[in-house]
């Protein structure tokens, strides 16, 4: 027998009169299409998808015209207690219930204004994200795949609901994606290959009756991701001969957008003091470069007493995000003792002169230093 989606329409909404006549409550178990969109334009590594846990049942009181919710667990009923959002009050047969306080009649039809009162407010969301992600429910997951610039993402669910969701990456482990920022604040992450997305959880709910297709967007912040450099120094020989001071080696890192070295997006001056022969490994760890990041480093300086057999200046093509390797990225120099007897600490910078830049708008003033300013020692 074929049945027409009219003639089904039809007695779902006969059903609804006769509920409401009755006096019963009920649910439209229709089911409902649900979007989810991000404005992402890059893949997402191991893929985006967002999770939607089950807060409360939503259910139609004809007596008192209204939806009232049911939640699904104890530690769920116990955010509605908030009076910010949540009105409780006894039903025609005196039984308590929690209803919604934002709501408008229209029409002799009640409409839920909900979403907005309740994405504001932060601690029943981000309460109904902790006992979501701290429990052992699981949830109804919503892939999500890139198309035409945007992430997004389609599921058929059970509306007469109240949903928390949350976004994450697909492809991470819990431990991973899941940001403990406070006790009461979660947010959870996903990864491009350059970049660090946060998203916040969202509260909606649903009632199958006034749209049959519903969209929402994610909410996220966008970080740059960053890669980790090792800088590696090897000592082969030492002058163990007593100092006031230890010597110390001196490394200037410059990173840029690209190999082209227009646009520079990171740069430090970094000491170490050398105490003995031998490898220090490493002798700095940089984890805070961001990824596809064009590096140079250079020895500035090795010590008054020793000499750099390595290359001064080397090259680091890409920072590349650590997921990507087994450790990390590393550049390695090597300095021996030059047979010279001289004690020294660090730079002993001579300032000659002193000049003004005028511009249009300020005095810049600067020191130029002397020409031979490394090395100083006795």
């Amino acid at each position: 027998m074929k049945v027409h989606g009219k003639f089904i329409t039809k007695v779902a909404l006969l059903l609804l009169i006769v509920s409401g006549c009755l006096g019963l409550n009920y649910v439209y178990a229709a089911s409902q299409t649900v979007t989810i969109e991000a404005d992402i334009s890059q893949e997402i590594e191991g893929g985006l998808q967002t999770d939607l846990y089950k807060v409360a049942g939503v259910y139609w009181d004809p007596y008192a015209a209204d939806y009232y919710c049911e939640p699904v667990n104890a530690d769920y009923a116990a955010l509605f207690d908030n009076k910010n959002l949540f009105v409780k009050k006894a039903d025609h047969d005196g039984v308590q219930r929690i209803y919604f306080k934002s709501r408008m009649a229209e029409d002799g039809k009640t409409k839920i204004f909900v979403d907005e009162a309740l994405m504001k407010d932060e601690t029943f969301t981000y309460g109904c994200a902790k006992v979501a992600l701290d429990g052992t429910t699981s949830p109804v997951s919503i892939p999500m795949s890139l198309s035409d610039g945007k992430t997004s993402g389609t599921k058929d669910i059970t509306p007469s609901a109240l949903y928390v969701f949350v976004a994450r990456g697909a492809g991470l482990p819990k431990d991973e994606y899941l940001v403990k920022e406070t006790d009461s604040k979660y947010t959870t992450i996903a990864y491009s290959y350059d970049k660090k997305y946060t998203f916040t959880p969202y509260i909606f709910f649903y009632n199958g009756l006034e749209e049959p297709n519903t969209k929402r967007v994610l909410k996220y912040e966008e970080d740059e991701r960053f890669g980790q450099l090792n800088i590696i120094k090897i000592i082969t020989q030492f002058d163990a001969r007593p100092q006031d001071k230890p010597q110390i080696a001196v490394f200037r890192v410059e990173g840029y957008k690209s190999s082209d070295k227009t646009v520079k997006v990171y740069e430090c001056v970094l000491t170490l003091e050398i105490t003995r022969a031998g490898r220090y490994d490493p002798a700095f760890e940089l984890k805070d470069i961001p990824v596809g990041t064009y590096v140079e480093v250079t020895e500035e300086y090795a010590g008054a007493s020793y000499v750099l057999v390595s290359q001064k200046v080397q090259t680091v093509e890409s920072i590349l995000p650590l997921s990507h390797k087994d450790s990390p990225q590393e550049v390695e120099y090597i300095n021996k003792f030059n047979d010279i007897p001289k004690r020294g600490y660090g730079y002993n910078n001579e300032f000659t002169k002193k000049v003004t830049v005028v511009d249009e708008n300020n005095n810049i003033e600067s020191w130029i230093p002397s020409e031979d300013t490394e090395g100083a020692g006795e």
